[in-house]
């Protein structure tokens, strides 16, 4: 797993690595498998980019 934290995924969100649908699709399957952490973590991460996101269009 590449996703280790929370800053690092934003960071690579951010440069194009990893599109929003991808970790918006394993935060999905995480919460169905039954891994609250990891699917929290993800949704941290999406909360981030789109706050960073937000503030960049402003």
């Amino acid at each position: 797993m590449k996703y280790f934290d929370i800053d690092s995924t934003v960071l690579m969100l951010l440069n194009g690595e990893v599109a929003r649908h991808q970790i918006r699709s394993l935060r999905n399957s995480s919460k169905k498998q039954g891994y609250a952490e990891r699917a929290a973590f993800f949704t941290e991460v999406l909360e981030r980019y789109d706050a960073l996101c937000k503030s960049r269009t402003k």
